[in-house]
Parts: structure tokens; C-alpha cells; sequence
């Protein structure tokens, strides 16, 4: 027999009956992945159903559904978001709480489509003053006869809402002026360490003419501008030393026989005795109970 060079038969191809049983044959293939699309249909999502109609809500960084995906009430809701609202969020009616400011803004209602351009704070509502840091509520601030005494230092605590530079100390005298005249009229700011330890942070220069008026706000420069730090606790402090009658200030008064409440943690109030000058530090343990409480701001 001859041989032609670059010349050869194809070989035929294989039958499915030529195929051995335990190799699969295409059409046992393509039912496999039919029956098995079948069953992940019941197990897991498409990609093209996340945020789809009729499909699955998509979750954002903090795992939270965006709130573009929710949906709208006929009853007015309040949202709670990490942003400021836009047009398309919410229904007339419905308020909204922007929860990446601090502290968290409010907004609404809404009307006619649009958000109101003004807005509060949760602070405002709960009666603490807008613009200022402050030692209580304004609606707290029900008494005039916040008394003082010579040589005691008055504390009391807050804990800071706002993280906006202040330049001053404000003091609001009470029903009774400060005899003529006083030697130290004064006010601080402490920082207050876990254990309750105080270090002065800022004061107020030396002004005996301060509390000479009844019921009078009183506007002292701090010695340098104090942003505080937001959730931290701070003691404001006002020391008068007089010969003469010790003024009284507005603020709220609570009875002698409940002093020990004011100083649980966190404490309140307190009162550090003895003090010719505001002093530089105080230990927790010289801080005495004392319910009286006045109200002081930082502006």
C-alpha cells in the first residue's frame, strides 16, 4: 500500500452511544445546570433585583437600607438619617432627624413638596439655648436666690454640646447685689477628669464690679477662646470673696436635705471652700455636695 505525505482521514466522531455511562452527555449537562438555576432561584438574589421594583432593598456602609428605598406612609413619619433631607424624601407632613450633626438636626415638617429652610436641634427643643454652651436647660433656670458665699467656689458640671469655639464666660446675677465692694469676683472653666479631679482650662479676669445689678447677665472675656469637646465634662465656677453681702444668682435651687443627689455621678453642683483665688486644680475629693446650681453659658 502507498502513502500520500499530508494526507489522512479524519476519524469519525464519537455517538452517544459510543460515550461511556459515567461520562455525562451534554443534554444530562444542560438539565444539571437547568435543575440547579432552578434551585438557586430559591436561595439567592440576582444582582439585577437589588434596588429593583418588585425586588430586594440594597444596604449602605452601615448596613442600613437607604432611604430612598423605603417606603412612603400614608401616616407622617419622622426620619432618622445620616443626612440632610432633599426634595424627594418623605411626604407632606413628615419630619426629619439628620443624625451626622452633633448634636442631631431637625427638620420639618414638610409642606408642599419642600423641607422648611429653618431648622433646630434636638437641644433647642429640649429647651438648652441655642448658640451658646450652658450649664442647664433655660426652663431650669426658675430661681433668683442661688445663694453665694465668701471664699466658696461654686461649681457646676455639664457635659459639652457643641463643638464651637467660646470666648466668653456669661453669669446672670439674682435678687440680691453684691454689697460694695467685693475683693475677687471671678469666674473659671475646669476640665473634669474620670476620677472627678478639676484642672482650670480658662477664667475670667478679676471684676468687682460684676453682680453690683440685680438680675443682670453679665459678659466676661475668658483669658483665651475655648472649643470644647463634644460628650466632656466640664465644671463652671464662680468665686466671690467679699466682706460685704455675697450676691445671689439665677440658677435652680435645690433643698440643703437632698445635696447628696446633685453629687452622684455625674455630678451636678458642688461647692470647694476656702478659696482666696480660683485655684489651678482641685482634687474630687475637696469638691463638698451642694445643690444650689447656677446658671452660667459660654458664648
Amino acid at each position: 500500500m502507498s502513502w500520500t505525505p499530508g494526507f489522512s482521514v479524519p476519524a469519525p466522531g464519537p455517538s452517544d452511544a459510543d460515550i461511556p455511562e459515567q461520562i455525562a452527555r451534554d443534554s444530562e449537562v444542560a438539565a444539571a445546570i437547568a435543575a440547579q438555576a432552578a434551585a438557586d432561584s430559591d436561595t439567592y438574589v440576582s444582582l439585577a433585583q437589588r434596588g429593583a421594583a418588585n425586588g430586594v432593598a440594597t444596604l449602605d456602609s452601615n448596613t442600613l437600607v437607604p432611604v430612598a428605598q423605603l417606603p412612603l406612609s400614608s401616616t407622617n413619619i419622622t426620619i432618622l438619617a445620616d443626612r440632610a433631607p432633599t426634595g424627594s424624601d418623605g411626604i407632606d407632613g413628615d419630619g426629619w432627624i439628620d443624625a451626622s450633626t452633633l448634636p442631631p438636626t431637625v427638620y420639618g415638617p414638610k409642606a408642599a413638596g419642600a423641607w422648611p429652610s429653618a431648622e433646630h436641634n434636638l437641644l433647642d427643643l429640649l429647651g438648652w439655648p441655642s448658640g451658646v454652651e450652658a450649664s442647664m436647660p433655660r426652663y431650669s433656670a426658675v430661681s433668683n436666690t442661688v445663694s453665694t458665699a465668701t471664699t466658696n467656689m461654686r461649681l457646676v458640671y455639664f457635659t459639652a454640646q457643641r463643638a464651637v469655639a467660646r470666648t466668653n464666660m456669661v453669669i446672670y446675677s439674682g435678687a440680691t447685689a453684691a454689697g460694695a465692694t467685693p475683693t475677687i469676683v471671678r469666674g473659671g472653666l475646669y476640665s473634669v477628669a474620670a476620677n472627678g479631679d478639676l484642672t482650670l482650662i480658662r477664667s475670667t479676669t478679676n471684676d468687682t464690679a460684676v453682680f453690683a445689678a440685680t438680675n443682670t447677665a453679665y459678659t466676661k472675656a475668658l483669658d483665651s477662646s475655648w472649643t470644647p469637646t463634644v460628650g466632656a465634662r466640664y465644671a463652671a465656677a464662680i468665686l466671690v470673696v467679699t466682706a460685704a453681702t455675697a450676691p445671689t444668682l439665677t440658677g435652680h435651687v435645690v433643698g440643703s436635705g437632698v445635696n447628696a443627689i446633685s453629687a452622684r455621678a455625674p455630678r451636678l453642683t458642688g461647692v470647694v471652700t476656702g478659696q482666696s483665688n480660683l485655684p489651678s486644680s482641685v482634687s474630687a475629693g475637696s469638691v463638698a455636695d451642694l445643690g444650689n446650681c447656677p446658671y452660667v453659658e459660654f458664648s
